[in-house]
């Protein structure tokens, strides 16, 4: 099956994934991953996305920057990835990590890029183009050998917006190309 990757509200992807599933065109997907930051907003959408999914038949993940919040000090994760790759000329090594207990339902993953998304808040800082755009370079990266390859990826905001360009374009041995 060909990736699909779409970027609209909750609400409109799983309209989309029910008439998908309906038509008979097309088979049920069974791997899906979301890409979103936390915020007001989105932080509904990352709780209650995945959840809307699985009451599909669909096997969602989260994936999201990791930041020092309240929610990373309070619950358990394992490293399930290290890896090297780089912004023009700025190379970093970033981390996944998985919350390990499965409590919200769906699988979470956190990516972490030492000095770039180690802060307590998502926003307000100079080099925040910089921060996001690594943070989307490392999910590319990380699914070009990752696994688990999604049927699905869903985007949200300006934080993730290029991954779906980068992941068809950019990557020569991205996920969709084969």
């Amino acid at each position: 099956m060909k990736l699909k990757i779409f970027s609209s509200s909750t609400r409109g992807l799983t309209e989309i994934l029910a008439k998908l599933n309906d038509n008979g065109n097309h088979p049920r997907f069974s791997r899906m991953l979301s890409c979103s930051q936390r915020r007001v907003g989105l932080g509904d959408v990352v709780g209650a996305l995945p959840k809307y999914q699985r009451d599909l038949g669909h096997v969602s993940k989260v994936v999201m920057p990791m930041y020092r919040t309240k929610f990373l000090r309070d619950n358990q994760f394992e490293v399930v990835h290290k890896g090297y790759t780089h912004l023009h000329n700025y190379w970093f090594n970033y981390t996944i990590i998985k919350e390990s207990t499965n409590k919200l339902g769906f699988d979470l993953y956190l990516v972490d890029i030492f000095g770039l998304l180690d802060r307590e808040k998502i926003y307000g800082y100079g080099d925040d183009t910089e921060r996001f755009f690594a943070f989307q370079i490392a999910v590319v990266d990380w699914l070009a050998v990752w696994k688990h390859h999604p049927d699905v990826i869903h985007v949200h905001d300006h934080h993730c917006a290029l991954i779906p360009f980068m992941v068809n374009i950019v990557t020569p041995t991205s996920i969709c190309r084969g």
